[in-house]
């Protein structure tokens, strides 16, 4: 075969080759990654990767987006993301990126991880009096606000991390934290969102639960049961 015939053949092929692979879908994960409340961003991060990585697409990627540690640069965020064609589903943690101002602008279905209030919890905590919060208190730093982290009552749908999911999780990447159940939650959200993505039933397999976490006097984290 002549050589300029060879080459014509090869780009024939080649573009053939371009037009029959998948496009790119992207998952964006709108949490914040800087401030006060990045332990929930790098939770998340880990779990949404870990169950992506499970289903062993290359079209599918994850576009970690951090909310800018405000009401209003989470708004900006979501307002990107909307012109982000590839972008599918949008998976939302933190106190800002829960704001209900992100949710109504967000034109791409979202779903909200985590049971979450705004910064007046941080005044709450400081009272040293008994009070009642949502996910944010499931960081270990909330219990340090407070003299006494045993007036701490957490109620939320993040079920206790078990041990197949955190042998798992720690194995994932050598820089993973250790896995608070916001993780595993995001973890099972991801998989929600990835059969919703596929067109699959999900209401069996999304159920909500009410947990009740409490802080030992040494700040440490248990179920109440």
């Amino acid at each position: 075969m002549p050589a300029f015939a060879f080459a014509i053949a090869l780009l024939f092929l080649s573009g053939c080759a371009v037009r029959q692979t998948s496009p790119m879908t992207r998952i964006a994960l709108l949490a914040p990654f800087e401030g006060r409340y990045r332990e929930v961003g790098y939770q998340a991060l880990y779990a949404a990767r870990m169950a992506i990585a499970e289903t062993g697409r290359i079209d599918l990627e994850l576009l970690a987006v951090d909310d800018g540690g405000s009401g209003a640069t989470a708004v900006d965020r979501a307002a990107a993301l909307n012109n982000d064609p590839l972008v599918k589903m949008v998976l939302v943690l933190g106190p800002h990126s829960a704001d209900e101002r992100v949710i109504d602008l967000l034109e791409k279905p979202a779903l909200v991880v985590g049971e979450w209030e705004d910064e007046s919890i941080v005044a709450l905590a400081a009272r040293d009096e008994p009070f009642t919060c949502g996910s944010v208190c499931l960081l270990p730093s909330f219990a340090l606000l407070t003299e006494d982290p045993t007036l701490v009552t957490i109620e939320v749908t993040a079920p206790p991390v078990d041990a197949a999911f955190r042998e798992q999780y720690v194995n994932f990447d050598q820089f993973v934290p250790e896995p608070l159940p916001i993780a595993q939650q995001t973890y099972v959200a991801t998989q929600h969102a990835l059969m919703t993505m596929n067109g699959e039933n999900t209401s069996s397999t999304f159920a909500s639960q009410q947990y009740v976490y409490t802080y030992t006097a040494d700040g440490s984290l248990t179920i109440r049961e």
